[in-house]
Parts: C-alpha cells; structure tokens; sequence
C-alpha cells in the first residue's frame, strides 16, 4: 500500500476485512480483534544498529480505528522511511501475519532474526551474540527460560516456522547456540 516513490508516509487505510485476512483472525470478535491489534501497533518497536548505536523506532506514527466505518487507518513513522521506501540494501521478506500475531517482542525479533536462516539446515551463533541481538542482558539461564523457550513455544505455535536449539559448551559456560529451522505444523 505504500507509494515507494513518495518523499513521505501518507496514511494508509485498510479495511477491517482485509487486515483481517492478513492478521488471519477468523473469528466472531473480529470487529474488537482489529480494535485492539490497530492500537496495540502504535506500541511496538523496532531496535535498528546503524554505526554501532541502537535506536527504538517505533513502527507506527499513529493508528485509529473507525467504529461502525469498517476500516482502520495507519501512518508509519517517518524515521522509518529510508527502510520502507526505497530501501538499500537487502532485507528478509515475510508476511506481516507472522509477526502480528506475536506477543512478545522477543519472539518478534527470534523470528525476524531466524527467518532469514530458515534454508540452512543449522546455523551457530555465540551466546553472547545472540543476546545483544535480542537485546537482552539476562544472563544465560534466564535468557533461555524467559526469551528463547518462550519464543521458540510462540513462534512456532503461531508462524510459518518453528525451531530447536542445541547447547554447545565450553568448560561450564554454554559457549554457542545451533538452531534448527524448519517449517511449522502451524501453516
């Protein structure tokens, strides 16, 4: 819906029954699932590294919903323009069903983050990297149970992928991650 050769964001508006089908919701609360998905958008963030800083965006200027009209309307912020018209660069693609369904953000950024793996058979990551990639200092123990087991249950309860992990030590410490990608049961 956007116009890729604007200079800015325009409001885009859409229909309850089109997000609907994007958002997969098929349910007799559609009207107050629509509701609160438009409102809960103007919450979520992005955490984008540009010259070794981190900056929260967040993904929505503004979203209203429009009672008994059958539509919503949303307008991305602006600091998201260069990622979203005429990007550079390339960027993993998904349908946007997968990730508006996800409560949580750290199983937002999992899937992002493992999405663009989904064809390799296995990928390795340090520990230590995987958490500043997931933004979180928790230490071991604590990632595993309140960010990775967590999204790995959403994520592939919910998306087009699911995944397993595999610890791999050095002496005590848990000193990488193998992750196995493979298409969810859920599709």
């Amino acid at each position: 819906m956007l116009n890729k050769d604007a200079r800015k964001f325009k409001p885009c508006r859409i229909s309850v029954s089109t997000f609907n089908s994007i958002a997969g919701i098929r349910n007799q609360a559609a009207y107050t699932e629509t509701k609160e998905i438009a409102e809960s958008l103007s919450d979520k963030e992005l955490t984008i590294t540009k010259k070794g800083k981190k900056h929260r965006i967040r993904w929505l200027s503004y979203a209203r919903y429009f009672d008994k009209k059958g539509y919503a309307e949303f307008c991305f912020s602006p600091e998201l323009k260069p990622y979203l018209l005429q990007p550079e660069g390339s960027f993993t693609q998904y349908p946007l069903r997968n990730v508006i369904c996800l409560k949580s953000s750290h199983s937002v950024r999992l899937y992002e983050f493992l999405k663009q793996y989904e064809k390799k058979e296995a990928i390795t990551f340090s520990s230590d990297r995987l958490r500043t990639i997931m933004g979180t200092k928790y230490p071991y123990g604590n990632f595993k149970q309140k960010v990775l087991n967590r999204a790995r249950e959403e994520i592939s309860r919910k998306t087009d992928i699911a995944f397993d992990f595999r610890e791999i030590r050095q002496g005590r410490k848990i000193h990488r991650l193998v992750f196995d990608i493979r298409p969810s049961d859920q599709t």
